[in-house]
């Protein structure tokens, strides 16, 4: 009990001549943190936007560009508009995404 009370008493503010107050400890901790922050933040957008780019492919079946994604259709998930009508006529419900801008969103889309 002893020891526990050694270092809660060392860990009390002390006067304005030797250490700097525990809130004025924070403060600073806050401050020195939001400055790394600042200066890593452009680093770390650049690796999220970099990991989300989409890759350029051919689709599995008759190799044109592929802008339809299939992740039920494992191994020949990339299609293009034409194999994925073809193939999907009767698997509507299977989980497919569309290249639009640069990005995969979910299809909206029911095969014809």
């Amino acid at each position: 009990m002893q020891k526990l009370q050694n270092i809660l008493t060392s860990a009390d503010v002390q006067g304005p001549n030797n250490n700097p107050s525990t809130s004025a400890s924070w403060c600073l901790h806050q401050s020195v943190a939001q400055d790394e922050w600042r200066k890593a933040r452009s680093y770390h957008i650049n690796c999220l936007l970099s990991c989300n780019v989409v890759p350029e492919r051919s689709c599995s079946y008759c190799s044109s560009p592929a802008i339809i994604r299939c992740r039920d259709c494992v191994p020949q998930e990339w299609l293009c508009m034409d194999c994925d009508i073809h193939i999907h006529k009767k698997l509507t419900l299977h989980n497919r995404e569309s290249c639009i801008e640069g990005i995969y969103k979910p299809s909206q889309q029911c095969a014809v």
